[in-house]
């Protein structure tokens, strides 16, 4: 009966040792299911968010604002009227620095000197007044290389120094007295009657020498 006894001690010992091992397997077991099972599900909420966030931000297409945009037809046009305003300032500033002058020529029967306007440099307006009337007479013998005038300006006087050329023919002293009148007559009346010069009187000279006619 005591054996009985322990048999039955023994196997319900036995029997609570097997429930608790099998209670103790099971949850790792559960756990180890749910471990493998939720590793998909987190994976499907990443792969959910990642590509959201690896998407590159598109790039914004830029607008063109009025200011940069291609200038108009009108706006091109613009610079093409600077050398106008160019072109006038220059004509104006040329105009400022010209004088017009009286200058004298003979007439064709050789008698009279006749007035001729004419516009010179402002800067030395004598000396180009004195050239354009010695450039209006010239012969195949009788040439002229050059010329000095200079102005007393105490006695008012000018002295007009003449240089013959070395090749010319003829000399001052063999003109006739038409050609006088033609080169000196209109060069001493063209002198003296410029009121803005204030010439008193003329007198010619050949290299620094007076000229006797």
């Amino acid at each position: 009966m005591m054996k009985f006894y322990k048999v039955s001690l023994i196997i319900l010992l036995a029997g609570s040792l097997c429930l608790g091992i099998s209670s103790c397997d099971t949850p790792p077991s559960e756990e180890g299911d749910r471990t493998r099972s939720s590793p998909p599900n987190s994976t499907s909420a990443n792969s959910t968010i990642q590509p959201a966030a690896s998407v590159p931000k598109a790039t914004p297409t830029p607008t063109i604002s009025p200011s940069s945009a291609t200038p108009s037809l009108a706006a091109r046009s613009q610079p093409l009227k600077a050398p106008a305003k160019t072109v006038a300032a220059t004509t104006t500033a040329q105009t400022q620095n010209t004088v017009p002058v009286t200058i004298y020529k003979v007439d064709g029967q050789c008698q009279n000197l006749v007035p001729q306007k004419v516009t010179v440099s402002a800067q030395k307006s004598m000396e180009a007044a004195v050239s354009k009337t010695l450039a209006q007479w010239d012969t195949a013998d009788f040439s002229l290389t050059g010329y000095r005038v200079s102005v007393d300006p105490d006695s008012r006087v000018a002295t007009v120094d003449l240089r013959v050329s070395p090749s010319s023919k003829r000399q001052l002293e063999s003109l006739s007295s038409c050609e006088q009148l033609a080169l000196l007559g209109a060069v001493n009346k063209t002198l003296t009657t410029n009121p803005q010069w204030k010439i008193e009187s003329v007198r010619f000279t050949e290299q620094g020498e007076e000229v006797v006619l």
